[in-house]
């Protein structure tokens, strides 16, 4: 992958886990595409947080966030974090 497509795969996981979680939507399968590319890249592994290294689904994902924050402004700041 080159630097833009690592870029916008960035983007749309970033995206994704947003909408997963303030109750949107993420296809399980889309989650764990897009993190096991990402967690395959060397220059990008060291920089994932652990909270994704450690939810290897959507429904994990979901399930830590709420966890984290009742609210949707606190998991987005989590996120963007």
């Amino acid at each position: 992958m080159n630097k833009k497509e690592i870029l916008e795969l960035i983007d749309e996981f970033k995206s994704g886990l947003l909408s997963k979680a303030t109750n949107g939507d993420l296809p399980d399968h889309e989650y764990k595409r897009m993190r096991e590319q990402l967690l395959s890249l060397p220059s990008v592994k060291d920089h994932i947080p652990s909270f994704i290294k450690a939810n290897r689904s959507s429904a994990d994902f979901r399930g830590y966030m709420q966890a984290q924050s009742e609210n949707y402004r606190d998991r987005r700041a989590i996120i963007n974090g």
